[in-house]
């Protein structure tokens, strides 16, 4: 690309190399995805990490849930609940 300035032209990108690093090859991004799937797929390997994992999950997943059940359906009297 370029732009005339004062019938100089300016090339608005000046050096091919400086962006050259910048582009995306396939072997960054399948190391992207392998580190994410190392990360989000978490191995298991002893006693402690399945643990841990289970734990959260249950924590974070589980006991939620199971409370808005719960609640939603528990028989408390709510005063501005009726129809009129």
């Amino acid at each position: 690309m370029e732009a005339t300035t004062n019938n100089n032209i300016e090339l608005l990108l000046p050096n091919k190399v400086s962006y050259i690093r910048n582009l995306s090859y396939a072997s960054n991004k399948l190391k992207s995805l392998q580190s994410y799937l190392k990360w989000m797929c978490e191995n298991q390997f002893n006693a402690m990490h399945a643990m841990v994992f289970w734990s959260l999950f249950i924590l974070c997943v589980f006991v939620p849930t199971t409370l808005y059940f719960v609640l939603s359906y528990a028989p408390t009297h709510r005063a501005y609940n009726v129809v009129v």
